[in-house]
């Protein structure tokens, strides 16, 4: 069974009788802590930015999250061996569509082929400068 709050959040998780998960939530609504049992004992905290959008989780998972404005382009996942940066595959079609290299796949070719625009013409004598034609 689920309990909701005031604001409509969820605020526990009963199974079997017994709680098995709690969630605390600041004055913006954002979530903030999840206390949880099943199906191991785990306790995150959250931060967002002054934009709603979460930038940590710390406490079983310590994570960071990377924006591009409003667009989430990577997560840092300290918990592994190497501590890893997972970028997100629209950031992976950015990043090789600016460099030029090969597109990873799931990309697609949506976006067109920028061209090499041709050499400007040589100077020549008959140019006037745009000021001088109009006297």
């Amino acid at each position: 069974m689920r309990s909701f709050g005031d604001r409509n959040r969820l605020l526990s998780v009963v199974r079997n009788s017994a709680t098995v998960g709690t969630y605390t939530y600041n004055a913006f609504g954002e979530r903030i802590a999840k206390t949880a049992t099943l199906p191991q004992a785990v306790n995150e905290r959250y931060a967002c930015d002054e934009g709603s959008q979460l930038l940590t989780e710390y406490g079983g998972m310590n994570r960071d999250y990377v924006w591009l404005d409003d667009l989430p382009v990577a997560v840092v996942d300290a918990l592994a061996v190497r501590p890893g940066v997972a970028m997100s595959r629209n950031a992976k079609c950015a990043a090789a569509r600016v460099s030029g290299g090969p597109l990873p796949p799931g990309c697609g070719s949506s976006v067109p082929v920028i061209r090499t625009l041709p050499a400007p013409a040589r100077a020549s004598s008959s140019w006037v400068p745009a000021s001088d034609q109009f006297h």
